[in-house]
């Protein structure tokens, strides 16, 4: 069920869910292990969990986030958004709505986002003249990036430190969520399949991956700042 929102550029295709109440966790010093003094006063209540799909690996002008996922918290519930453009033309108002939304909090968390979504965001909002250049350093933002403090936390312990990895070794995933997965080589390929052929049904498992990545940084941070407390010793 997706909702239209008006933006000053039009509309914007949004899916809202409430995921109820969702366990957090408190570090103080999160700031000094990572060495980021920016993260200090870090709040997983007052963080925008970020993870998006793009037409392409590349950071260049030529790639286009077409599905935005977001997780935050409104009072005591978790809510999860995507931000979809079903078409090109579209891009700005999805843009914009993302653009209100990424400032209303004063943190982000992301996986590997510094590298590859940030950077993929801030091209298109610069290039949609969203945001100038003086003005676009999205990637300024206090940033939590789980990828970093996951090879921190886990270096040596798993063949490597990919989400999935990590939700599978840290996490304990069922496997069935997984189980109908959309690899991430594919997700380009479907979604311009589907502005070829205006067919929705193999963009759901595209939305399902996102969905699956997204509530997955919430899991994830808990994990990772219950890990790092000083005196744990129930770790994996």
């Amino acid at each position: 069920p997706w909702q239209m929102v008006e933006t000053p550029f039009g509309e914007a295709r949004i899916y809202r869910r409430c995921l109820g109440p969702r366990a957090t966790a408190t570090l103080d010093n999160l700031h000094s292990i990572l060495a980021d003094d920016r993260l200090a006063g870090f709040d997983m209540k007052r963080a925008l969990y970020l993870d998006i799909e793009a037409t392409g690996l590349s950071h260049g002008a030529g790639t286009l986030a077409f599905l935005i996922g977001m997780c935050s918290w409104e009072e005591e519930s978790l809510w999860l958004e995507q931000i979809f453009v079903d078409s090109p033309s579209c891009e700005l108002a999805a843009l914009s709505y993302f653009r209100d939304r990424l400032n209303t909090f004063p943190y982000l968390v992301s996986f590997n986002g510094k590298s590859y979504d940030l950077s993929v965001l801030q091209t298109r909002l610069v290039l949609n003249r969203l945001l100038t250049e003086s003005e676009s350093n999205i990637k300024l933002k206090p940033h939590l990036d789980l990828l970093h403090a996951a090879r921190q936390a886990y270096r040596g312990v798993f063949p490597n430190t990919r989400l999935q990895t990590l939700e599978r070794e840290a996490l304990g995933l069922d496997a069935s969520v997984r189980a109908d997965d959309v690899p991430g080589s594919l997700v380009p390929a479907l979604y311009f399949h589907f502005l070829q052929t205006g067919l929705v049904s193999p963009l759901e498992g595209v939305l399902t991956h996102n969905h699956t990545d997204t509530t997955s940084l919430v899991d994830l941070t808990t994990h990772l700042l219950t890990l790092l407390a000083p005196g744990e010793d129930c770790v994996h």
